[in-house]
């Protein structure tokens, strides 16, 4: 009997949590966007989307600890802000149409991690998208403040300027026949003008996008690249993006391409770059220790914490999309990890023990 009030009781319990839409939004906060959009066209305030993954994401956790739980964040919000929150749980469940929800705003603003956070215009136009800020939420409420006071001043410029009407300059020897038809306002012209047909006209050349210079860590001979890219990844709270080939591969070659096309993206503010020489060089040796990948097969691409922890793996020529797609995971990845998740004097550690 007391399993089955038990199992009821959970039952109730889990029926509540998934059929309320505001369950797992935090005071203050709206979940549903069709409603916060109507509200903050109605109120004239600007709307701040928080893609979150409130009970996984290590950054998101801080962020609203630092931040969305403070009475200053707070204040400033219920005055001037509509928050709406769009979460990403692991372990809570959303109400279906919720979920659906979240999903196609991410789509929408090609969220690829998180947090991330919008700023919306009343009539619901991006403004800006920012995530953590250090600070606490003093700093963070002055960084929202100047996004929209710029945007009122671009929205109040331009509304304010007229257009400019159209004219062009007649010499003062050329008269317009007196039969001739009455020409539009302000537009008179000088002589005949020939048409070009469009299609027949010659287009100028599209020079080629340049080939984009990789910030690959470089190391002085006895040096190892690998210490030098994981200590200024630790120093500067980056990802470390090692890849593992030599220019004599052809599928190494492929996918170098790929980056210096920028088919690949490796943003320099998130990441540090180092490459590997599977022949030469003795981080070859520490690539398979510190990461337990066996040599012999490359291009090989590893994306690892400060410390070595592996976010994401893989080897071969492959598509742009399937890389950009692994960055992607190991982005989201970091994302979950804090600070004080790192052991301060670990190096790297093993993908397989």
């Amino acid at each position: 009997m007391k399993q089955l009030l038990s199992f009821l009781s959970l039952a109730l319990f889990s029926s509540l949590l998934i059929s309320s839409p505001n369950a797992t939004a935090a005071e203050g906060w709206e979940t549903d966007f069709a409603a916060a959009s109507k509200q903050a066209k109605a109120d004239g305030k600007y709307m701040l989307l928080d893609f979150t993954g409130s009970d996984w994401c290590g950054w998101c956790i801080k962020l609203d600890r630092e931040v969305f739980a403070k009475d200053e964040f707070k204040a400033f919000a219920k005055t001037d802000l509509v928050p709406v929150m769009l979460d990403f749980p692991r372990r809570k469940k959303l109400a279906p149409e919720l979920a659906q929800q979240n999903r196609s705003l991410a789509a929408k603003y090609a969220v690829r991690g998180y947090p991330t956070i919008l700023v919306l215009s009343p009539d619901g136009d991006l403004v800006q998208k920012t995530g953590y800020r250090r600070g606490g939420p003093e700093a963070y409420v002055t960084h929202l403040q100047q996004i929209i006071t710029a945007h009122k001043a671009k929205a109040g410029d331009a509304a304010s300027t007229p257009a400019a009407p159209v004219t062009a300059a007649v010499p003062a020897a050329i008269a317009a026949p007196a039969a001739a038809p009455a020409a539009a306002p302000n537009i008179v012209a000088s002589k005949p003008v020939a048409i070009a047909n469009p299609a027949l006209t010659a287009q100028p050349a599209v020079s080629a996008k340049p080939a984009v210079t990789l910030p690959f860590v470089e190391a002085a001979a006895g040096e190892s690249a690998l210490e030098l890219a994981r200590a200024k990844a630790k120093a500067e709270d980056k990802m470390l993006f090692v890849e593992y080939g030599w220019d004599k591969c052809g599928n190494c070659r492929n996918f170098r391409n790929l980056l210096t096309g920028s088919k690949v993206l490796v943003p320099e503010k998130e990441f540090v770059m180092v490459n590997v020489h599977p022949r030469e060089g003795t981080d070859r040796n520490k690539f398979t220790e510190y990461f337990g990948i066996k040599q012999g097969v490359y291009p090989r691409i590893v994306i690892a914490s400060p410390d070595g922890e592996v976010l994401g793996s893989r080897f071969g020529y492959g598509q742009a999309k399937q890389y950009n797609d692994l960055i992607d995971v190991a982005r989201q990845e970091f994302a979950s990890l804090t600070p004080i998740d790192y052991a301060p004097d670990a190096f790297f550690k093993p993908a397989h023990p």
